[in-house]
C-alpha cells in the first residue's frame, strides 16, 4: 500500500501543477505616433443601442391589422380581413417545428407551428388548397 501511494500522488501533483498555470496577460502594443502628430486618446466604446420601441397601443390578445398596432410588435393569426390578427407577447413559448404559411401578401413564409409571427391566409404554401 505504501508503494502505491507515491505512485498515485506524483502523477496527480504533476497534473495539478500543469493545469494551475495561467497565460500571461496580454497588453495592447502602443503604436508610436508620427512626428508632429497630436496625441490621441483611446476611443470610448460605442453606446449600446436601446431595443426598438413599438408605438402600438394594442395590448396582447387584442385585435390588430399590422405589427405596428401592437405594443409587443407582433400581430399574427389566420385571416387577412380588418382586425383579423391578434397581438401576442414577444416572450411567449414557441415550438421549434418549421411550417409554411401563405401570407396575406400572397407570399409563402416560414415560421413556428405555434408562432407564425405574422398574419396568414392559410397554413401551407401559397397556391396549395387551404387545410
Amino acid at each position: 500500500m505504501k508503494s502505491l501511494l507515491p505512485a498515485l500522488l506524483i502523477p496527480t501533483a504533476l497534473l495539478l501543477a500543469a493545469c494551475g498555470s495561467t497565460a500571461p496577460a496580454q497588453h495592447p502594443t502602443e503604436v508610436p505616433a508620427e512626428p508632429g502628430a497630436e496625441p490621441t486618446s483611446p476611443e470610448a466604446p460605442a453606446p449600446r443601442e436601446a431595443p426598438p420601441s413599438h408605438s402600438g397601443t394594442q395590448a396582447d390578445g387584442e385585435a390588430c391589422d399590422t405589427a405596428a398596432d401592437c405594443v409587443s410588435g407582433i400581430c399574427e393569426g389566420k385571416g387577412c380581413g380588418p382586425g383579423g390578427g391578434r397581438c401576442v407577447p414577444l416572450d411567449r413559448m414557441c415550438t421549434f417545428d418549421h411550417r409554411q404559411y401563405c401570407g396575406c401578401d400572397g407570399e409563402t413564409f416560414g415560421g413556428s407551428g405555434s408562432c407564425p409571427l405574422a398574419r396568414y391566409e392559410h397554413r401551407g404554401p401559397c397556391g396549395d388548397p387551404e387545410e
